[in-house]
């Protein structure tokens, strides 16, 4: 068949499904995906005999750290800034080979210092890994029970996204989020389709594709789509949403946003974390204290969220404390300001494994990781001045 009839039954295919059928991710399909993760997030419907064995093996692990002997300290020790130019920007791969990995380790580790005594730095970072796979073993479960359910999940389109573009860099590409990856010829159009879906329809991109495949336009086809979905992104992934709250806003020399913070036992705390992270040289942040508006509740399980449907209110998660308390609840009043998690999760049922990445992590965006989020960016807060300092 010749190039030239191949396009005239692309374009005819292309002319007839572009005038039916609905966009992938339409409200409808968002509205319901929403009120399904609303649904679930609060309790685990399903449980895995892996996972309580790896929660057993970590509460054995805690318990003998009682039987490690701890020297006093002689001398205080100075604390180094942790440069986040040093960060590599790799996924995070949790699955059940890993965590048998990381626990095993764990266990030689704390069986080592048993016969010898061990700092309180030492301490210290053991439970601050003990604490991690804990976070993680949940992250794990929650995806392995409730996120293959989820049918458009907009994380994998964000994650074949990556996975394109760095396949298709070439030279300079240390700063690719997976710069050894390579793809098959198959897998290189399922991606590019995915991608195009976010903005066209999935069969009018697929038809597209393939023309561009008779004429050896995929490079060029893939790299029009990478423009398109890095805005796209930028508007879904670090845009911001309607938020729930009445902020009132005085221009002048500074802009002076007053935020509404409901009054209980947590306001203080709430107030604090706002200030301290939510701030620039030309805006002022003052509170009116009542009965409406950001509010602080503690719960003692769980992990520390907004919910879809009450953005006003954070629950955070009382074992929370210190300097990660405060940051936690700076990020969660980042999602009743209306912005969302800037980092990808998605759950691959074929590996049972959760792949994860913090976008702007060597930015020190604190909306993309509350390890190494050191900051809220500038662009946050002008997307701010600007909805409520009209």
């Amino acid at each position: 068949m010749s190039n030239f009839l191949t396009l005239f039954i692309s374009l005819l295919i292309s002319s007839t499904l572009v005038s039916c059928g609905v966009k992938k991710n339409s409200k409808a399909d968002l509205d319901s995906t929403n009120a399904y993760v609303n649904a679930i997030v609060s309790s685990r419907s399903c449980s895995s005999d892996s996972i309580a064995e790896f929660e057993n093996k970590v509460k054995e692990v805690e318990k003998s750290l009682e039987s490690i002997q701890v020297l006093a300290p002689k001398y205080r020790l100075k604390k180094y800034k942790k440069s986040l130019q040093s960060l590599q920007l790799e996924p995070m791969v949790l699955s059940q080979t890993i965590f048998k990995t990381r626990i095993l380790n764990l266990e030689e580790e704390v069986s080592e210092k048993l016969s010898s005594s061990i700092s309180n730095k030492e301490l210290r970072g053991i439970r601050k890994k003990i604490k991690k796979i804990r976070i993680d073993l949940e992250r794990w479960a929650f995806h392995q029970c409730h996120l293959r359910n989820l049918i458009d999940n907009d994380d994998q389109e964000i994650n074949n996204f990556i996975e394109l573009e760095s396949s298709m860099c070439e030279g300079g590409c240390e700063n690719s989020l997976m710069p050894e990856i390579v793809l098959t010829d198959l897998e290189t159009r399922e991606k590019a389709i995915s991608v195009c879906s976010l903005f066209n329809r999935v069969n009018q991109c697929r038809v597209q594709y393939d023309i561009a495949t008779i004429y050896n336009n995929e490079k060029e086809f893939i790299s029009n789509i990478l423009v398109k979905a890095k805005k796209f992104f930028n508007k879904e992934v670090f845009g911001m949403e309607d938020s729930p709250l009445d902020i009132e806003c005085v221009n002048g020399e500074k802009k002076e946003l007053t935020i509404p913070i409901y009054q209980n036992e947590n306001s203080v705390s709430l107030m604090n974390a706002i200030s301290e992270n939510w701030k620039a040289d030309n805006i002022e942040i003052k509170y009116k204290i009542g009965n409406s508006g950001a509010r602080l509740e503690l719960v003692s399980n769980g992990l520390s969220r907004v919910e879809l449907d009450n953005r006003n209110t954070i629950y955070l998660n009382k074992d929370v404390v210190g300097v990660e308390r405060v940051k936690t609840i700076a990020h969660e009043f980042g999602h009743t300001l209306g912005f969302k998690d800037c980092y990808i999760e998605y759950f691959d049922a074929k590996s049972s494994e959760v792949v994860y990445y913090e976008l702007e992590r060597d930015k020190g965006n604190l909306m993309c990781s509350l390890q190494y989020g050191t900051n809220i960016p500038e662009k946050y807060l002008e997307k701010v001045v600007s909805k409520y300092c009209k």
